[in-house]
């Protein structure tokens, strides 16, 4: 089975939330503690489960399938 049109939306939108989310809580984190390591890491950590989340074809993003029109004879 492929991603339909809503399962890209939905992949697109989750991948930019837990991006942006973990973007700002690295730079939290890093401010607060003062470690670029951590910071990193932590983006890194989100940046890998937004990889996780939206590249692999789950059965979530397949619940509204195209549907074509039958070939004319």
């Amino acid at each position: 089975t492929t991603m339909d049109f809503a399962g890209q939306k939905l992949a697109e939108t989750l991948a930019m939330f837990i991006v942006s989310l973990f973007s700002v809580i690295g730079f939290i984190y890093g401010y607060l503690q003062q470690d670029f390591r951590g910071m990193m890491s932590l983006f890194g950590g989100g940046v890998l489960l937004a990889f996780v989340v939206g590249v692999p074809d789950w059965p979530v993003y397949n619940k509204h399938p195209v549907k074509f029109l039958p070939p004319k004879e």
